[in-house]
């Protein structure tokens, strides 16, 4: 064969390689959808891909350092609203600031961090501010070391159910204000390894987390910082205390209870410190008909033993408080209780003994005890009692209504 036909045969077989090349069908080739955006953020790259993905890596080697971002201006955010995962990839260095480089990216759901190194981050203000679908956040491997600003971090988070914070160094932190504020799907917070030690600014740290159950401290944490007046509150309600085991006023808590570890959970019925109150119980003498109320778990035993009824608690009984005073008719046998000085004296003066105080009546006048008169006795005719239903029964019958005798607290 000569070489000028090997030529032409070589030739045709390329001809037909390359036409059966182009007639491949084209779904045997899927084409790669075009990336959002993409470029580059000091010595690291970032891409925003179709499927809404912000991946952010080294643009070569193995690490890569970011901006420092000392406001929201990350060059991704240009394109926040097609930002739904955010992936750092292992080898990113924070370069001081990452101040907002997530915020008002409302379609974000998911977060991995796990590749970014930020021990030298400074300032994660508004870092997730306004993140409205993100529901689940784990920052517990970010190094918050040398942070000094967290203000408004996850503020405006109104979807976020789960914050994992656990091991967040915050011995360097001065400034908290609004860090949570607005996190009202936020049921618990565990921020028993903050330390707030150093920090100026908690304003609105906490405000409007309406839902917030339960929250973790430890002895670093004070509601206090850095001053030596309140300078945040949990939501305001009654926070049950596990150590204590009574429950604490939102405003009281952050003003006595700083530096010591413990758990809190709000409650609706307040649970009173055991130490603060006491049982009285009601008795009564079904020959005399007369009503008798004591504290003393002896006494009320004794009266039982010799044939008084039993009626159980008839009010919870602060033990500061204002003076109940008791008196005793030793002619007629009836007990009379009063928190006029005037009517005690006026009762001494005319023979009754002076049993000196009974109880104490509540200041804050939370429960307030009925007195009622009965004009057709002549003895035990007064009767005292926290319940309406039981007042209006026997203004219905003829007692008197001698309005309110003292306050209890339950």
């Amino acid at each position: 064969m000569s070489t000028k036909t090997i030529t032409r045969n070589l030739t045709a077989a390329l001809v037909a390689l390359v036409l059966a090349i182009a007639c491949i069908p084209a779904f045997a080739m899927p084409a790669r959808a075009a990336d959002i955006a993409s470029g580059t953020s000091n010595t690291c790259t970032w891409t925003i891909d179709a499927a809404g993905t912000l991946s952010i890596a080294p643009a070569s080697g193995n690490t890569g350092l970011l901006e420092d971002y000392d406001r929201d201006d990350a060059p991704w955010l240009a394109h926040r609203d097609a930002i739904k995962a955010v992936s750092v990839k292992p080898g990113v260095r924070a370069n001081g600031g990452l101040v907002g480089i997530f915020s008002r990216c409302a379609n974000l759901t998911s977060v991995d961090l796990s590749g970014l190194d930020s021990s030298t981050a400074v300032d994660l203000s508004n870092m997730f501010y306004s993140c409205t679908a993100l529901k689940q956040l784990d920052l517990s491997g970010l190094n918050t070391k040398f942070v000094s600003s967290m203000d408004s971090m996850f503020n405006s988070c109104r979807a976020l159910e789960s914050l994992n914070l656990a091991g967040f160094d915050t011995a360097h932190a001065t400034s908290m204000g609004g860090m949570f504020a607005g996190c009202s799907s936020l049921k618990s917070l565990d921020l028993s390894s903050f330390d707030t030690s150093r920090v100026s600014n908690m304003s609105g740290m906490f405000e409007y987390c309406n839902n917030l159950k339960e929250v973790k401290l430890g002895a670093g944490f004070s509601f206090k910082g850095a001053t030596d007046k309140a300078l945040t509150e949990l939501p305001g309600g009654n926070w049950l205390s596990a150590s204590l085991g009574y429950s604490i006023p939102a405003a009281d808590l952050a003003s006595t209870r700083n530096n010591v570890a413990d758990t809190y959970t709000k409650v609706t019925t307040p649970v009173a410190d055991p130490d603060s109150y006491e049982i009285m119980f009601r008795l009564y003498n079904p020959n005399s008909g007369e009503h008798f109320y004591t504290s003393s778990v002896v006494e009320r035993d004794h009266l039982i033993s010799v044939g008084w009824n039993d009626e159980g608690t008839g009010w919870t009984a602060p033990k500061d408080g204002d003076a109940v005073y008791r008196l005793y008719n030793s002619y007629a046998g009836e007990h009379h209780y009063t928190l006029s000085t005037v009517e005690r004296d006026s009762l001494i003066a005319a023979g009754w003994n002076d049993e000196g105080i009974g109880w104490r009546s509540d200041p804050a006048h939370r429960v307030p005890l009925y007195r009622v008169y009965n004009p057709n006795e002549y003895a035990n005719n007064h009767h005292y009692t926290k319940e309406t239903g039981e007042r209006d029964i026997l203004l219905s019958i003829g007692w008197d209504n001698e309005g309110i005798a003292w306050y209890g607290i339950g």
